[in-house]
């Protein structure tokens, strides 16, 4: 996902669907990742703008355009499993995009990446008590 979400990035193709595809054809992927990256296409394409701007949010003083591409996009896939992927828990998403970071990125990029999730995390759990404290009809 991460090489599909490169090309759509840089403008290579107008499609992220046609970006993934073009990995599909060259790359020989079994069925398990080829349906994990279908889903994560399904959850970043229409959440792209919003993605990119929990990015900004969260990301102190940095645009997303000043940002290496490898970075926002290993961003992109980690928030979209944090934020629309419950079935993926938030720390496993978080070391994953710093692993990818480690071996992809620049020797900085890893924090980069760790600081801006890790801020998000923390906020998505405060909003997770909240609800839970203040939700009118909890059954207990």
């Amino acid at each position: 996902m991460l090489k599909a979400l490169y090309q759509y990035d840089i403008g290579i193709r107008d499609k992220l669907e046609d970006c993934l595809n073009d990995v599909f054809n060259v790359h020989k992927i079994n069925e398990e990742i080829r349906e994990y990256a279908i889903r994560l296409k399904n959850n970043i394409e229409p959440n792209y703008e919003k993605i990119n701007e929990i990015i900004e949010k969260y990301s102190k003083n940095w645009r997303l355009n000043r940002m290496a591409v490898i970075d926002r996009n290993i961003l992109r896939i980690a928030i979209a499993e944090m934020m629309y992927m419950p079935d993926i828990p938030e720390k496993v998403s978080i070391n994953e995009a710093v692993e990818i970071a480690k071996q992809y990125s620049t020797e900085d990029s890893y924090a980069f990446i760790n600081g801006i999730l890790h801020r998000l995390y923390v906020n998505l759990a405060n909003e997770k008590v909240w609800l839970y404290l203040y939700t009118p009809f909890r059954i207990f």
